[in-house]
């Protein structure tokens, strides 16, 4: 998955990732996702359609709602979370959960957790998430991801301790950026 940051406005500094894969949800092959996939893989990237879509997004969804958040409550990067062992077992802990979610929706997915944190830790370095990158700029952070996995959580009835408390926190960070916002207005 891409890693990328805005450096200033138009300008984007793409640091890592070329998989896009694609796909719909529904697990049918589509014209558009394979158009798609032609034109992203003529650019350079690696844009595989794929069946198992719906699963592809739980793996990407396991680094988005643990590094983001923790990123933003903490101000480490992806490396500083990953090679810090507390930190690290941490989003092992809600990866599990969050893991264990998706298989009550009926998505198994192909790379395992420790897999995931394995790659995090190899290829993102000390990448900035986007989080974190708003909380430096005085924004309100995107909570809807990990608020999203509590509510079906709680729908699969799902228990997510790990995953609860950080949302938690997480929404807290933003109630108050949001106040800071709208102060300075």
């Amino acid at each position: 998955f891409g890693a990328a940051s805005i450096s200033s406005p138009g300008v984007i500094h793409h640091s890592e990732g070329y998989g896009f894969p694609l796909g719909e949800p529904n697990r049918t092959n589509s014209e558009r996702a394979t158009a798609l996939s032609k034109v992203l893989t003529t650019a350079g990237f690696r844009a595989p359609v794929r069946k198992d879509f719906r699963e592809e997004v739980w793996l990407k969804l396991l680094g988005n709602l643990t590094f983001n958040p923790i990123s933003a409550l903490t101000g480490a990067t992806v490396a500083d979370i990953t090679n810090y062992q507390q930190a690290s077992d941490l989003c092992r802990d809600m990866m599990l959960e969050a893991e264990q979610v998706a298989k009550q929706l009926g998505c198994t997915l192909r790379v395992s957790v420790d897999r995931r944190l394995q790659r995090a830790r190899d290829l993102v370095g000390d990448h900035k998430t986007s989080m974190l990158q708003d909380v430096e700029k005085g924004k309100p952070i995107e909570v809807d991801i990990l608020n999203g996995v509590v509510e079906v959580a709680s729908l699969t009835r799902s228990q997510i301790p790990a995953i609860s408390a950080i949302a938690k926190c997480t929404n807290l960070l933003n109630h108050v950026l949001e106040k800071n916002t709208k102060s300075k207005l």
